[in-house]
């Protein structure tokens, strides 16, 4: 005897100890596998009676020899004739099944009290989840031993008179159950498509090679690799979903959770916990916060009794088993698992034809397995196809407020080693509107930028902490917007101290609105954004987009100049498609938002005389909303205020007018364009301050154009280069300019037009 078959000989003898309770899930297969194998032992004593009888049936397994049978057989009936005479052929059949039926019942009670003492058997476990027959559990057994054991390949194709069926097929399963034709008949449904078994692909049901039309009877079982690893204890995932899937632990605590989560937590126990008629319930989990979703959705599967399966639906289609079949896997996982489905960026599922074929079997599963599904999406939705099949809920989840997120930075840093004191976590709560997770990961790559510093001993500082909440706040904004690198600085700015003085202002309420709006309480009087809306307005080039520079640069932000060539669109409803996408992004990055020429934008609605007038003034309308309820800083520059919607205007915090520079502010400008490195001799910056009244930014183009011609002489930037230049600026401005208006230096005009002249007659 093999050493296999001695330890199922002595897995049989404790199989028929009254009393005994099953301690693991191996010892609750190991006594379904006695049973098969007295099964087997059964069938094989009726095919030996077929064989006597038949002349021609010793032909029938010229491979598998009597002999052979007999040594394969060996243990299977030694639990129960040990020390009995020889039997009659008749006799010892009945003794095997009169046996057969005890050890059944046997089986039976101990998988009661298993359950009784809490032991969750696997095989009990896929007989509840899924509804299978004794039939169905009993296919499974069958197409498990062929995994275990080479023995069973030699028996099954000597019970089915070739050996190479050496997988059970429908008809052998039947058989070793002595089903009747009559119950063949429904038996045979456990093998349809709508069969538990291949509905769930617990098991496969392939046809012979060379024969795929051949009849149901004839096919093999086969049963599914996560099935054997789940019937043996393994809890190891799915590895053909792995990509797009993990599993969360329970244990959240419902402390600190928002009424509304707590709300559904207590739906959700009472739905669930302790009822096996539980309906199913979908919850739509909505907004920017994913972390602040899935510790809601933890917390609400929690209070269900279950634990949290998180499906990255952008992920799908990297499975291996392909987007639609991982979805039936997914499932069949969570079912397994006894887990809540998460189904993460709900609506990034993939697109074919226009539609999303996915969404229909995640929702007719949830509906149809009475599984607790949540859906996380960015904006609300509602599945019209599930209304009135399930429990539907919906919640909002926003970013966590200024003081909440103070309350994390604090925690997190007083439990971080090497760590550079102070840090303002008051500024780091109110411009980086982060969720515990995006904190997390922004504590990481501080980290990791203090040990590339110092490898031996990092530490991390302020400024690795900003640069790192910056990396981490960089929106999506494809072609919506440009990035704009801030470099310029408070030195940069020529403006009048008032100017200076509310531009200082500006960042300062950026800074604290944790103190005002969180330890002072004025967050409750304001119901929508608490975002900062300024306007720069004045003439061109007096230093707007310069002061959204400054302004980025001093708060640390990214600073992002909305593309309206992109933004605006002709077609009805694209305008406001882009918009929302782009407040959309730009909220979970606290990104500053610069409209240039935002009167293209922020016009004065009309009276309605046509269509388009109408839609026009729709686009006002979403913007001025979305603008409300944003809770960043947006920064309008336009040289035309009064052309702006007075409902625009109201809903502005700051609007910072900008005056046309005066000669000392003129002075300034002309000595801050020409770089401290330049070559330059006898420049009269006073007398170009004093003589052309110009903003700043034509002061600056005329610098440039000064030194190009400069250089392309090879001499030092001179006063000739500038008036010339000057000259060139006001041909471009459509400004007409005398000789005599250059007062000293009226001869360089001319004495520049002559020249001029002779190159056009010479060339």
């Amino acid at each position: 005897m093999d050493a296999a078959t001695e330890d199922r000989s002595e897995r049989a003898s404790d199989s028929g100890r009254e009393g005994v309770v099953y301690a693991s899930a191996w010892d609750h297969l190991a006594d379904e596998l006695r049973l098969l194998d007295a099964r087997i032992y059964l069938a094989t004593l009726l095919r030996r009676d077929e064989t006597d009888s038949d002349p021609l049936g010793r032909f029938r397994s010229v491979v598998v020899t009597e002999d052979e049978v007999e040594r394969l057989t060996e243990g299977l009936a030694g639990a129960w004739d040990d020390g009995h005479e020889e039997l009659e052929p008749d006799a010892e059949q009945a003794a095997v099944a009169e046996l057969l039926d005890r050890l059944e019942r046997q089986v039976w009670d101990r998988r009661i009290a298993a359950r009784s003492n809490g032991l969750i058997l696997p095989l009990a476990r896929l007989t509840e989840v899924f509804g299978l027959s004794r039939f169905e559990e009993t296919c499974l057994v069958v197409s498990m031993a062929a995994e275990l054991d080479r023995r069973y390949g030699r028996l099954f194709g000597y019970l089915q008179d070739d050996l190479t069926r050496n997988r059970p097929s429908v008809d052998l399963a039947m058989s070793l159950l002595r089903l009747p034709v009559s119950q063949r008949v429904r038996a045979r449904a456990s093998f349809g498509a709508e069969g538990p078994l291949v509905r769930h692909a617990l098991i496969a049901v392939t046809a012979p090679p060379g024969d795929p039309a051949g009849p149901l009877i004839d096919r093999f079982l086969k049963i599914d690799d996560r099935i054997a690893g789940f019937l043996l204890g393994m809890e190891q995932i799915d590895p053909r979903i792995q990509p797009a899937i993990q599993l969360l632990p329970e244990g959240n605590e419902s402390a600190g959770l928002d009424e509304r989560v707590r709300e559904l937590r207590a739906y959700a126990a009472h739905h669930f916990v302790g009822r096996r008629d539980a309906g199913p319930m979908v919850v739509c989990v909505q907004g920017s916060n994913a972390a602040g979703k899935l510790a809601s959705a933890a917390a609400i599967a929690e209070g269900a009794g279950r634990c949290l399966l998180t499906v990255d639906a952008d992920r799908l289609s990297e499975c291996q088993a392909g987007p639609e079949e991982a979805v039936r896997l997914v499932r069949r996982e969570a079912m397994l698992q006894g887990a809540a489905l998460f189904f993460h960026g709900f609506e990034c599922l993939p697109v074919i034809d226009g539609r999303r074929p996915l969404v229909r079997p995640i929702l007719d599963g949830a509906a149809e397995f009475g599984t607790l599904t949540f859906l996380s999406t960015v904006e609300p939705w509602r599945p019209a196809s599930i209304a009135g099949r399930v429990a539907f809920a919906s919640l909002d989840v926003g970013v966590p407020d200024d003081t909440a997120r103070k309350a994390t930075w604090d925690g997190r840093l007083e439990r971080l080693d090497g760590m550079a004191p102070p840090v303002d976590t008051v500024a780091l709560a109110s411009k980086f509107r982060f969720t515990e997770g995006q904190i997390d990961e922004a504590l990481a790559q501080a980290l990791s930028r203090a040990r590339q510093r110092r490898p031996g001993s990092p530490k991390i500082s302020e400024a690795d902490l900003h640069a790192a909440c910056r990396a981490q706040a960089l929106p999506k904004l494809g072609s919506l917007a440009r990035k704009v690198e801030p470099r310029r600085v408070w030195r940069d700015l020529v403006l009048p101290a008032d100017q200076l003085q509310h531009l200082r202002e500006i960042c300062n309420q950026a800074r604290y609105r944790q103190v005002v709006y969180g330890d002072w309480g004025f967050d409750r009087a304001s119901t929508l954004g608490k975002g900062l809306n300024v306007l720069f307005c004045g003439a061109p080039g007096t230093g707007k987009t310069i002061s959204a520079e400054v302004v980025a640069n001093e708060l640390e932000l990214g600073l992002y100049k909305i593309d309206l060539s992109q933004v605006v669109n002709k077609y009805v409803g694209e305008t406001e498609k882009n918009l929302s996408a782009l407040f959309r992004e730009a909220q979970g990055s606290n990104a500053i938002l610069f409209f240039d020429e935002a009167d293209a934008l922020f016009g004065k609605r009309s009276e309605v005389k046509e269509a388009h007038d109408r839609y026009a003034n729709i686009e006002i309308g979403f913007l001025l909303q979305r603008m409300e309820e944003y809770d960043g800083i947006s920064i309008m520059a336009t040289n035309l205020r009064r052309n702006l919607d007075d409902a625009f205007v109201r809903r502005l915090q700051f609007i910072v007018e900008f005056p046309f520079p005066d000669e000392a502010n003129r002075l300034a400008l002309w000595r801050g364009h020409i770089p401290p490195g330049t070559p330059a001799a006898d420049l009269d910056l006073a007398f170009l301050a004093r003589q052309f009244r110009l903003a700043g930014g034509n002061i600056r183009n005329i610098a440039v154009n000064g030194a190009f011609l400069a250089a392309s002489e090879g001499a030092s930037l001179g006063m000739r280069h500038l008036i010339r230049s000057t000259r060139r600026e006001f041909q471009k401005i459509g400004r007409t300019c005398a000789p005599t208006e250059f007062g000293a230096y009226a001869d360089l005009v001319r004495a520049t037009h002559e020249n001029a002249g002779t190159e056009v007659e010479t060339q």
